[in-house]
């Protein structure tokens, strides 16, 4: 039981690292076209949480950096779910409440983290469950640099 348990773990490791280096390259990177100067923004650490069965909503969680210019996250899209939304965690009396937003602002020279109690993608009516070991396509799309294809491990 215990060999299984480390055999499946081994297996999604390896899925998620090879997902990770295969699409962070040029996958990862989106361009400006809006300007065409060619500031990129970049996206590492994509991730998410498997959902148990029956489970409608997800989150799905990454590190976006500026280069050189700001952007603007402004809308997020997945195959996987009828509706996705970018969503943040505030303090409301004394209790954390998730709430729509409808831009995530990048800093030219820094980054932002997406993780939970924080900004995240809310994947809401998923077509089926997500499952630990699989990857998602999730597309960006950004004010100044486009659409940026990424693919999420579980």
């Amino acid at each position: 039981m215990l060999r299984k348990k480390i055999s499946g773990f081994v297996a999604a490791l390896v899925l998620s690292v090879a997902a990770h280096l295969n699409g962070s390259a040029l996958a990862q990177t989106a361009g400006s076209r809006a300007t065409g100067d060619g500031a990129p923004v970049t996206v590492t650490s994509p991730w998410a949480r498997a959902t148990p069965g029956g489970v409608k909503v997800g989150g799905a969680f990454l590190t976006i950096t500026g280069h050189g210019h700001a952007d603007t996250l402004i809308r997020a899209r997945s195959p996987r779910a009828t509706s996705v939304e970018l969503h943040t965690h505030l303090h409301d009396a004394g209790v954390m409440r998730m709430r729509r937003v409808d831009e995530i602002p990048i800093p030219a020279s820094g980054n932002v983290k997406m993780q939970p109690g924080g900004y995240h993608i809310m994947l809401i009516d998923l077509k089926k469950p997500l499952t630990e070991g699989e990857t998602i396509p999730l597309i960006l799309e950004f004010k100044r640099s486009g659409r940026l294809p990424s693919r999420c491990p579980f």
